[in-house]
């Protein structure tokens, strides 16, 4: 019986530090696959950085108007240029009347209206 539960525990011995080998093993498989995934998200964490700082730059005020002075033809407003809401013909009426606008519906052909604008459209 000796003899039997001697050899017993041997092999026992012996599943056990395999498994050890194995568990240990895929430990620490799994601990540099997870230092990957953290130097992966570093590397993310940083390129966003770098990306909201670039984003900072090209919104910076004074550069839009500057891009917007050279590339838009925009003007200021003339006075007789503003209105009122409720001066619209097809503002909403207190008594909840929407009327529909009267004006001329849109030409057909892209050339009338290039056209009709006096300057090229591009």
């Amino acid at each position: 019986m000796r003899k039997g539960s001697t050899v017993l525990l041997a092999v026992l011995a012996v599943a056990m530090g395999a498994a050890s080998i194995v568990i240990g093993t895929e430990v620490h498989d799994l601990e540099d696959r997870l230092a990957g995934i953290h130097r992966d998200i570093a590397r993310e964490q940083e390129a966003l950085h770098v990306l909201r700082a670039e984003w900072s730059y090209l919104n910076r005020p004074e550069r839009l108007e500057d891009l917007a002075r050279r590339h838009l033809d925009l003007r200021v407003p003339a006075a007789e240029q503003t209105m009122r809401v409720s001066d619209l013909p097809f503002a909403a009426r207190p008594g909840g009347v929407v009327m529909e606008p009267d004006w001329p519906p849109p030409p057909r052909d892209p050339l009338e209206i290039s056209a009709s604008s006096g300057r090229d459209e591009r």
